[in-house]
């Protein structure tokens, strides 16, 4: 019995039970599973393996394994988000934390496209392509855990594209487009080569530094906005002519606030904008920003940890959890909206024109066809990383999904996805972090074990569902149909609370952040984790700073005000994946810090 009820799935499956004959039944199977597993460990498979992973020199054939594996399973996607116990509840939840956090940041991605490149991309554009690519995606993905969209390295490349364009001539539109067409052949071919296999060398240490790139980006991509208010509202040339009509013109705030603003605001993030030199002093509008921003990150982090509180009943808390964030974008989306509504906070730019056409190849030139292929092949590394990234931290061994994975084939059905965006001039869009493995853990059932007095969540069961990505693009779609009337109602300042949310919510269970909290832990205070006992200490600081330097090197290339620098950043990720961070001891390769995941 020891054995049996170690079993996760048999716990999570014996609490869900409803009579005597499914608690039988289910003891009954999971003893069975067990015997069977035993008698396949007598045997040798390590030669099987081997001859059964797909090889460079076969085409197609990881494509092929791929729709093999999933097909089966395919109806299942749709039933298991709707069948069984808290089934239901799971979906509309998730699925209404999906929508707020796809629809917000494409409307923030598409303003600075607009900004960036004169209208040609606009708002109106990512959330036609978000929908029906998302909708594609969700369908015919082999892996529908994972979320698709624009993000904001696709919406650096497009202004590394805009500038290139800009240098030689070229027309923009066209000119994106044929790189988006460069990037989909070369996704083609990296399937049809089984180049995805090439994952299994990535190590956990991989998806933590670049899990933790995102947080950063996320992080500053917010601090920046609010310097930018700041600047704009706060210490502004009205403002500073206010000061010395009252005589504070040496205060504090010049000594201090406007040098640390203005470091905040140097070039640290890619939405730059101009301050003019006539604008009010409104210093009101910032602090409101401030209060916004902060107050919609402390709502959504306290109502997803209310499950770890002792108030109200189990199912109530996780009820609070499963919606922290869209309650969060409400509550302060009415305060500053409705509330403070004599504080002029600046919308966000909408018409709710649809004008969408073929793109007109016509106008490039030979050599400008040839040349995107170049910034097409560069693209394409971004996103075969990129993807393949989020789709092995949906697939990691602690979210026990049971229906396997589809590297290959995701990878075509995004080149072919992006191909159709291209042509109609529409933005790109890939897997996304944090959104993936959040999207997991919305959709799991939980249990706290507790190992030496210390408590830990670990995730039991994952309704592996097609469902609340559908329904999430369906809402979508369906609100861009009224969104000028809406947007007005929220604020900017909500949009970075929830990119601060999902910087904070995606470091959970995140091993590098825990051993860099460790770097300033009093020892005693060490948690009793596997890897701190199994791992000396020295050799795992040791680890931890290999991570941060690895982690600088990303936030520089990242981060750098150079264009032309940034185009180098997904071949930089790429030699990070490639055995970037040994493990700190030769065994147990799937527990300890850097262990590598596992491909198949």
């Amino acid at each position: 019995y020891v054995t049996l009820f170690s079993d996760m799935s048999l716990r999570h499956s014996l609490l869900e039970s409803q009579v005597d004959l499914e608690v039988k039944a289910y003891i009954r199977k999971a003893a069975h599973d067990i015997s069977n597993r035993e008698e396949k460990a007598e045997i040798d498979m390590s030669k099987t393996e081997a001859d059964n992973e797909p090889s460079f020199l076969q085409p197609f054939r990881g494509i092929r394994d791929d729709l093999a594996g999933r097909l089966p399973y395919y109806w299942s996607d749709y039933k298991d988000g709707v069948v069984g116990p808290k089934s239901l509840q799971k979906t509309i939840s998730t699925t209404f934390f999906l929508y707020f956090s796809i629809i917000l940041p494409a409307i923030a991605f598409g303003n600075l496209q607009d900004d960036n490149t004169g209208g040609d991309i606009n708002v109106e554009k990512i959330l036609v392509g978000q929908v029906c690519g998302g909708l594609i995606f969700s369908i015919f993905a082999g892996q529908p855990l994972v979320v698709v969209m624009t993000t904001a390295p696709l919406v650096l490349f497009t202004k590394i594209i805009l500038l290139v364009a800009k240098d030689f001539g070229f027309s923009f539109l066209p000119f994106f487009a044929m790189v988006g067409l460069w990037n989909s052949f070369f996704l083609i071919i990296y399937a049809t080569f089984n180049l995805s296999k090439l994952m299994k060398y990535s190590s956990r240490s991989t998806e933590e530094t670049f899990g933790n790139f995102i947080s950063i980006a996320l992080t500053v991509d917010a601090m920046k906005h609010l310097a930018g208010s700041f600047k704009a509202n706060y210490n502004n040339a009205a403002c500073e002519l206010e000061d010395i009509k009252n005589g504070h013109h040496h205060t504090i705030n010049e000594t201090l606030v406007n040098p640390l603003l203005s470091a905040m605001s140097h070039n640290i993030t890619k939405r730059a904008a101009e301050v003019p030199d006539d604008l009010p002093c409104q210093r009101e509008v910032s602090l409101l920003y401030l209060i916004l921003m902060l107050g919609t990150v402390w709502l959504g982090v306290s109502l997803f940890d209310f499950v770890k509180t002792p108030y109200l009943s189990s199912r109530r808390r996780e009820l609070l959890s499963d919606y922290a964030l869209p309650v969060a974008v409400i509550v302060f989306s009415i305060l500053g909206s409705v509330v403070f509504n004599r504080v002029a906070l600046d919308p966000f730019k909408f018409e709710g024109k649809f004008n969408i056409t073929l793109v007109p190849f016509e106008e490039l030139t030979v050599g400008a066809v040839f040349f995107a292929a170049l910034l097409g092949f560069s693209l394409s590394i971004l996103f075969f990383m990129d993807q393949n990234i989020s789709a092995a931290m949906v697939n990691s061994p602690e979210n026990h999904l049971k229906k396997g994975n589809a590297y290959h084939w995701d990878l075509v059905v995004v080149a072919l996805i992006n191909a159709v965006l291209s042509i109609f001039g529409l933005p790109f869009m890939h897997a996304v972090l944090p959104h993936s493995p959040l999207h997991v853990q919305c959709l799991a059932d939980k249990e706290t074990r507790v190992t030496n007095g210390y408590a830990r969540d670990v995730v039991t069961y994952v309704r592996e569902t097609r469902l609340t990505n559908i329904f999430s693009n369906i809402l979508i779609g369906i609100t861009m149909l009224f969104l000028q009337y809406i947007l007005p109602y929220i604020p900017k300042a909500v949009l970075d609370g929830l990119f601060l949310y999902m910087a904070v919510t995606a470091l959970y269970g995140n091993q590098m952040f825990e051993r860099v909290t460790l770097l300033v832990t009093e020892q005693a205070a060490y948690p009793p984790n596997h890897y701190i006992k199994r791992v000396p200490q020295r050799k795992m600081h040791t680890f931890t700073a290999c991570q941060l330097v690895n982690l600088l090197v990303l936030c520089v290339f990242g981060f750098t005000p150079w264009p032309y620098i940034k185009m180098i950043f997904p071949v930089v990720l790429a030699c990070f994946s490639s055995n970037q961070a040994q493990d700190p001891t030769p065994t147990d390769r799937a527990e300890v810090p850097g262990g590598h995941r596992p491909y198949y």
